[in-house]
């Protein structure tokens, strides 16, 4: 008996077939009829971060920027835009 044939015998069942990769287009198809849950690898990625099962932080990383407001308002220190060869204030 083929995979087909068994999930054709037994499509009452519910089924979820989940890989590493992606499904083919016909493999898609062929689950919408045979009402079949697929989990391709990115699914399966997102689901593990959302519940914390088989991973681990392995490193944090910290974005900053520039907060303008800290030197114009703090300091008192105007910006200087270059206009060519002459600078003036903001």
């Amino acid at each position: 008996m083929s995979h087909i044939d068994f999930i054709q015998a037994t499509v009452s069942a519910p089924y979820v077939f989940i890989t590493t990769s992606r499904f083919s287009s016909g493999a898609q198809e062929f689950a919408k009829n045979q009402g079949i849950v697929l989990m391709d690898g990115i699914k399966l990625a997102e689901l593990m971060m959302q519940y914390d099962v088989g991973i681990e932080v392995a490193k944090v990383y910290k974005q900053f920027h520039i907060d303008n407001d800290y030197f114009e308002k703090k300091l008192a220190i105007p910006i200087q835009k270059k206009t060519g060869m002459a600078s003036s204030f903001i």
